[in-house]
């Protein structure tokens, strides 16, 4: 099954001209698990309308940069740690110094609000232009939203 973005496109799309990435290091199956857990759920039946080839232009133009941002927030922990037979480890060397978790923590936050904001800017023009997704079926969020004030959860 083929994915609606290529390693090189997460790339493009969601890092800067200064972050030096190889494609190898954006795995099919982290971009796969990206489409799944943030795609597929939103937007249902257009997701695997996409898959199919259909809605190439909506995909290229407000899929594509939502699921680059959720493929960077998934990958993150992987450019940031690698594992071998001494066990994980962080990169250093003698010019620079391995990022903070708290700025790992940042950037991965980032990634994950810039992909929920390009997806909500999709939702919407699918929603704006329901005729021509026939195959979009507008989810209920009832879940209970809930945040925590000073030790105290309140629920909505």
């Amino acid at each position: 099954m083929k994915c609606l973005i290529e390693a090189n496109e997460v790339l493009e799309l969601a890092f800067t001209q200064y972050d030096h990435i190889d494609d190898e290091a954006i795995l099919e199956t982290k971009i796969r698990a990206a489409e799944d857990k943030f795609i597929r759920p939103v937007l249902n039946g257009v997701y695997f309308a996409m898959l199919e080839g259909r809605h190439a232009v909506f995909c290229n133009e407000f899929i594509k940069p939502a699921l680059a941002y959720f493929v960077k927030y998934s990958v993150i922990p992987d450019l940031s740690v690698k594992i071998g037979n001494n066990g994980a480890q962080t990169a250093y060397t003698q010019f620079s110094d391995a990022a903070t978790d708290k700025q790992r923590e940042i950037l991965r936050a980032q990634a994950l609000d810039d992909g929920n904001q390009h997806l909500n800017i999709a939702v919407r023009y699918v929603e704006e232009h329901i005729r021509d997704f026939p195959e979009y079926k507008k989810i209920k969020n009832e879940q209970k939203h809930t945040s925590i004030l000073g030790g105290i959860i309140l629920g909505q």
